[in-house]
């Protein structure tokens, strides 16, 4: 009876690890823990001056190429895809597509943000609506980006030229809702654009520009920035763009 029940419980110890490793190795989860686990990813997808100073630059197109195993500390920029519509710049394209959201609201970050199936998921509150339902105040939602996540393998955080949100700030958020019915039953909203800036720091963060940016940005060397930047210029033409968006929605920024 002994040999039977050493045989029964071994069997249902290796199950459940079986069960487990497939769990995890399927879902594919990572919830980010503020941002001190993120220290030693690189940032690939800055803002540059060759980007936001032309209208040669799609701002709404995915890299082509990501770090190779032998250029682990290459920045990934947008590549130049021919002119934008009718000529725009990149902050006039920018502008077009936030312009362009079904819902423009205050929210305030929690700090529970999830890595998921290639999706930055973040949970907010919402303070207000400045365009779209206000129904949704108070509401706790979650805003999703297909464009922006962390590959946890390789430690690069892909996707946009914005931070994540950092616990307890509010912003100025761009989004639209979601059609089907299982993400919508969760209070999920898709952030205005996949690989493009969609929501504002209501404080004036000093963003840093590390040096030999060229050469790779660490997050732990910007993880307090607001936007992830490798010059001057590009964070001069986007402060001024956040200062004139919260003009346009009559938002003031935080003291």
């Amino acid at each position: 009876m002994k040999k039977w029940f050493g045989c029964i419980l071994a069997i249902c110890v290796i199950s459940l690890g079986i069960g487990l490793y497939s769990k995890s190795s399927h879902t594919y989860t990572t919830t980010l823990n503020g941002q001190n686990s993120l220290n030693d990813f690189l940032v690939t997808y800055v803002l540059t001056e060759d980007i936001i100073g032309s209208n040669e630059s799609d701002s709404n197109r995915e890299p082509e190429s990501f770090p190779s195993e032998q250029s682990d500390h290459k920045i990934i920029k947008a590549e130049d895809s021919g002119q934008l519509k009718n000529g725009m710049t990149y902050i006039d394209e920018l502008k077009h597509s936030l312009d362009e959201a079904g819902y423009v609201v205050v929210v305030k970050a929690t700090g529970h943000n999830e890595n998921l199936f290639g999706t930055t998921k973040q949970e907010v509150r919402v303070v207000e609506v400045c365009k779209g339902d206000s129904k949704i105040v108070g509401d706790t939602i979650y805003l999703v980006n297909p464009g922006s996540y962390f590959e946890v393998l390789k430690n690069y955080f892909l996707g946009t030229f914005v931070n994540i949100m950092q616990r307890d700030n509010q912003y100025l958020v761009f989004m639209n809702s979601i059609d089907e019915k299982h993400d919508r039953n969760n209070k999920m909203y898709s952030l205005a654009n996949k690989f493009n800036i969609a929501y504002f720091n209501l404080e004036d963060k000093v963003n840093s520009i590390p040096q030999n940016a060229d050469q790779g940005i660490m997050y732990k060397d910007v993880k307090e920035n607001e936007f992830f930047v490798a010059d001057e210029y590009s964070l001069k033409e986007i402060t001024k763009f956040k200062k004139d968006i919260f003009k346009q929605y009559n938002v003031q920024e935080a003291k």
